[in-house]
């Protein structure tokens, strides 16, 4: 299962947030946010994307956001996502 379809099963808003409008986990999504990450040259550029996790995560926080937070950080883990840095 990907992660869109863990967050519909749980009965949560899935928001996406990605720089392909086509994106499979676009499906699932509640809410898509779609960014650009051309950069100068060629080169790749996460300034759009990380200025909308910023916007978006000052207008979640709230009193559940360290719940919220570690249940995210939980199905990131679970889904083996991110590699282990040492």
């Amino acid at each position: 299962m990907e992660l869109g379809g863990v967050g519909v099963v749980d009965g949560a808003t899935v928001c996406v947030l990605t720089d392909l409008r086509s994106s499979p986990l676009a499906e699932d999504a509640h809410h898509l946010v779609v960014t650009p990450t051309e950069g100068v040259q060629g080169t790749a550029s996460l300034t759009a994307m990380v200025a909308a996790v910023q916007a978006i995560l000052g207008e979640l926080t709230d009193a559940e956001s360290s719940r919220t937070a570690g249940r995210v950080q939980q199905a990131w883990n679970d889904l083996d996502l991110m590699d282990d840095q040492p």
